[in-house]
């Protein structure tokens, strides 16, 4: 499923770039990764760098460009929910002791 990203911090603490250019951290999406600089063929780029970045996901069943954390932490309480509905209509039913 695709993701979008949003990079609000990047801190390059020592870079040396020949022959690129310095982007703004974006997302990708065709290759999946995260960009932040360009080489071009010849170039080179040595670099300590530090990026924090939030992911979202893509719209699936009505979610859009929401926190990852927030949309799994639902998720997973939705699968609590229906676990312990399973587990205590299978004991009902006497399928579990």
């Amino acid at each position: 499923m695709p993701v979008g990203t949003l990079a609000p911090n990047m801190r390059i603490a020592h870079g040396v770039l020949s022959g690129g250019e310095i982007l703004m951290p974006r997302w990708n999406r065709e290759k999946n990764q995260i960009e932040f600089a360009r080489v071009f063929p010849g170039g080179d780029f040595k670099y300590d760098a530090q990026i924090s970045f939030f992911i979202g996901f893509d719209e699936f069943n009505g979610v859009k460009s929401a926190p990852v954390v927030g949309v799994l932490d639902k998720i997973a309480s939705e699968v609590q929910r229906i676990i312990g509905a399973t587990e205590a209509e299978c004991r009902r039913i006497d399928l579990l002791k």
